[in-house]
């Protein structure tokens, strides 16, 4: 009897996990169910209707463009 290789999956066969960032830059890292159309980046289903935990919303005073 032979061992079996081990397989490696590849980060596009991981799953996403969430992008949220909390004002003190704590990340989320749960599962993530659905992709920003805004800024591209994956969100739970917590934080995907919470504008506040998305990169694309600006802060206020902010006017956009730097990046």
């Amino acid at each position: 009897m032979y061992a079996q290789p081990r397989i490696e999956k590849s980060s596009e066969d991981l799953a996403p996990t969430c992008q949220a960032q909390s004002p003190v830059d704590e990340p989320c890292g749960a599962p993530a169910v659905t992709r920003c159309e805004d800024c591209g980046q994956w969100y739970c289903a917590t934080h995907a209707t919470d504008d506040e935990w998305h990169a694309c919303v600006l802060e206020e005073g902010d006017i956009g463009g730097e990046g």
